[in-house]
């Protein structure tokens, strides 16, 4: 029988995937109540705050910290300044359930670890495509043996930041993320989800990165000339003796895209996350297929199943299925393709 107790959640920043996060934990989950908003954009918090009957409203996230009634808190803020509210929280007595990517930096990341594993809360990372029943039937399927030894992992993401009319390139992108000091590159924001793809279905380590990267459809105005990319590969050799291959791309014409394959010895796994049907028209000139334009709504249920998946674990008093040593894994995955990208050679990871 399912428990009837549920956790008192506090969210900080509620745009983007915050106002999806906000949604689901008062409307869809059973599990949670919504009792505090924070966000430095009052009237953004008010709005949202007055929609979901939200009455502890806050522009400073410290005040929610000491609201006695939050027992845990959704980070949904820019990567920035995620390691100053994950460690307050946590030193706060909060559990946390903070958005992807984890930190900008190996030192963040490991600070974050630390923090997390001393205060014995349940900490877990947004990695939501672990929660989608097409992931997860892959990973069941290879846990089983049904793809004998693993080979090969592939995984890719593909979506539209921003425009969609190929008359107006470049187009232009503004604020954190296209800072690298503050968003850390898309092959940290976005290609994360598909490094941690790759480490879960294959249950490896990735031990060496190489990338190639290119910007060919966006203009960053001068910020971090040289290290944002629209495009982009990574290849990984694995500890395990697979390869890993994710594929990132972030001007994506016919809409959100998501993929993975797992090729193995006895045969392969394949994940095609991106069609809104399985239905296909072929014809001489065309093929066609609907696509979903953004995950929150290819991932819907999964982004509500995780948050649900968090709250169970913070009733149980149980490991996530996403800890702190996953997201900092991406994280350092991310840096080496970085590095690699910038200086054309493969660069080797160390434990951590």
């Amino acid at each position: 029988m399912a428990s009837a107790r549920r956790v008192n959640v506090g969210i900080v920043g509620v745009g983007g995937m915050g106002h999806v996060h906000a949604e689901n934990l008062a409307r869809y989950i059973p599990s949670t109540n919504l009792v505090a908003i924070a966000d430095v954009n009052l009237d953004r918090t008010k709005t949202m705050a007055s929609r979901l009957a939200v009455t502890e409203v806050y522009s400073d996230y410290k005040e929610l910290l000491r609201n006695p009634a939050v027992e845990a808190v959704v980070v949904a803020v820019p990567t920035f300044w995620k390691q100053e509210l994950i460690i307050s929280a946590l030193e706060a007595g909060k559990h946390v359930f903070t958005e992807k990517p984890l930190a900008l930096s190996l030192g963040q990341a490991d600070e974050i670890v630390r923090a997390a594993e001393k205060s014995g809360k349940t900490f877990q990372v947004g990695y939501m495509r672990r929660f989608d029943p097409s992931y997860m039937r892959a990973k069941e399927a290879i846990d089983a043996g049904e793809v004998g030894r693993i080979l090969m992992v592939t995984a890719r993401s593909r979506e539209l930041l921003i425009g969609r009319k190929v008359k107006d390139l470049p187009f232009k992108l503004r604020g954190w993320f296209a800072d690298p000091s503050l968003g850390g590159t898309s092959l940290l924001d976005v290609a994360s989800h598909d490094y941690d793809v790759i480490r879960w279905l294959s249950g490896s380590e990735v031990s060496r990165v190489y990338a190639e990267a290119v910007n060919l459809v966006y203009d960053y105005e001068g910020a971090g000339e040289g290290e944002n990319y629209d495009n982009a590969i990574v290849t990984m050799s694995l500890s395990n003796g697979a390869i890993g291959y994710a594929e990132m791309g972030i001007y994506n014409v016919y809409g959100y895209d998501t993929a993975a394959e797992v090729l193995g010895t006895e045969g392969s796994v394949v994940v095609q996350a991106g069609s809104k049907t399985s239905a296909q028209v072929l014809k001489e000139k065309s093929v066609s297929n609907e696509y979903q334009n953004f995950s929150d709504v290819r991932f819907a249920q999964a982004y509500r199943d995780e948050l649900v998946d968090f709250a169970d674990c913070v009733i149980r008093d149980r490991e996530p299925r996403v800890t702190a040593r996953d997201g900092r894994a991406a994280v350092a995955i991310a840096l080496a393709a970085v590095t690699s990208a910038k200086e054309s050679k493969a660069v080797t990871l160390t434990s951590g």
